[in-house]
């Protein structure tokens, strides 16, 4: 008989890490990840399949508010797969989203971030959520690079300088205009940025400025001892190591495009990580292979993006 329950954390947190390290072994999650991913939240469901009193899988579900929500992470347990308990699990994360009243679903993403997509490592996962009704809508990526090999290329500081191109780290009174900046030229990364501001992380920043001295790009750091752990920046330290830093939403404005902005902002934040200590850096949910590709960084994961209109069940 298979019950779909709560998650309660002390009687199922050790029968969770079990679960989670026979269904996904190559993902380990550290503690800290694991208690991210499955904290208390109201706008968070965590539930669990029981099978005769024994933890058979585990589903997330979260809701972002402004009708929109997510779907974290599904595991079965290997010996119960393929009998429902996972197709169970998903059609009780849906419910548990349409109550409220999320409209548009992403598979993965979301505040307890893991993956923002299917990883296609996981070859059974992505025909299991079609199976569910899902659809590939694109394919995103994760790149890294060691930084002890990091080395900028000839003439990618050179171009920009030659453009009257300046690139320095936030200043505390520069953190109104970085966000008014953010703002008009990329709203959607500015939930990042505000947390940056708010936690005082200046030296976490890169601004790019034109000739002129407008801003014109920007970029957030991360290396785990200058930056504050709570900003979660990265997830795989236990694949990576406990040096893994990264870098990301690496912006120009569209009015200072083709100015080599781009790359200098890249290739910087490279030079600052390595000095600060960073071993591989980590460049999550890309799509620009060829823009990381020519600072050395590869690709590590291809992941498979679906979102879902929960009205219509579309794709």
């Amino acid at each position: 008989m298979v019950e779909i329950r709560a998650y309660q954390p002390g009687q199922d947190e050790a029968a969770v890490a079990a679960l989670w390290r026979a269904a996904l072994p190559a993902w380990p999650l550290s503690p800290a990840l694991r208690r991210s991913l499955l904290a208390p939240d109201p706008s968070r469901s965590v539930l669990v399949a029981s099978v005769y009193g024994r933890l058979a899988g585990l589903v997330v579900a979260e809701s972002h508010g402004e009708h929109s929500g997510s779907l974290p992470a599904l595991a079965v347990a290997p010996e119960w797969q393929r009998r429902g308990i996972g197709a169970k699990l998903h059609a009780a994360a849906l419910d548990f989203l349409r109550a409220q009243g999320v409209g548009r679903v992403q598979l993965a993403g979301g505040h307890a971030f893991l993956w923002p997509g299917v990883p296609y490592s996981l070859p059974a996962a992505l025909p299991f959520f079609q199976a569910q009704g899902w659809r590939v809508a694109e394919t995103s990526y994760d790149m890294v690079q060691h930084l002890g090999r990091y080395r900028t290329p000839a003439g990618v500081h050179e171009r920009a300088q030659a453009q009257g191109v300046r690139i320095g780290l936030l200043a505390e009174h520069e953190a109104p205009e970085l966000l008014a900046f953010v703002d008009r030229e990329f709203p959607f990364w500015s939930a990042s940025y505000r947390l940056l501001v708010e936690k005082g992380e200046w030296a976490d920043c890169l601004l790019a400025r034109t000739r002129d001295g407008a801003m014109a790009g920007s970029l957030i750091l991360y290396a785990p001892r200058y930056s504050r752990p709570e900003r979660q920046d990265v997830r795989w330290q236990s694949i990576w190591g406990e040096d893994l830093g990264a870098m990301g939403v690496v912006g120009v404005a569209e009015s200072a495009r083709r100015l080599g902005i781009g790359s200098a902002l890249a290739a910087r934040a490279s030079e600052i990580l390595r000095e600060r200590g960073v071993g591989y850096c980590y460049i999550a949910w890309t799509w620009a292979l060829d823009f990381y590709g020519k600072l050395g960084y590869t690709v590590w994961q291809a992941y498979a993006m679906s979102w879902r209109d929960l009205h219509t069940g579309r794709s």
